[in-house]
């Protein structure tokens, strides 16, 4: 079951390696970047080779859970040792949102008063 992909094919090494030293069975499968990403767009002549490529994480269904939480760990996701960045994109991703809602709250007070 896939549960993550990247273009850069030694992240996907990386998070298989932390993987299996969690325990959890992963592969990486190589396949089409604007098949797996499809915001991506494909390199024209004379770019780079590897963004053609997209490389797409598996883990057995009923790891997913555990791989999900393995990778979600600070440094697992990008070998650092610091969070993750999907884990930073979760938390960015609420902080605008509490802040829209915020704004939101504004505007209907503005609207309402006379």
């Amino acid at each position: 079951m896939p549960i993550a992909v990247t273009r850069d094919g030694e992240l996907a090494a990386r998070w298989v390696e932390s993987l299996r030293g969690a325990g959890i069975e992963a592969d990486v499968e190589i396949g089409d970047a604007q098949t797996l990403i499809p915001s991506s767009t494909l390199a024209v002549a004379g770019g780079p080779v590897d963004a053609m490529f997209a490389y797409e994480l598996r883990v057995p269904a009923a790891e997913r859970r555990r791989a999900r939480d393995a990778l979600a760990r600070p440094g697992a996701r990008d070998g650092t040792g610091e969070p993750g960045t999907g884990l930073m994109l979760k938390g960015a991703l609420a902080a605008l949102a509490a802040g829209a809602v915020v704004i939101g709250i504004a505007l209907a007070r503005l609207m309402t008063t006379p």
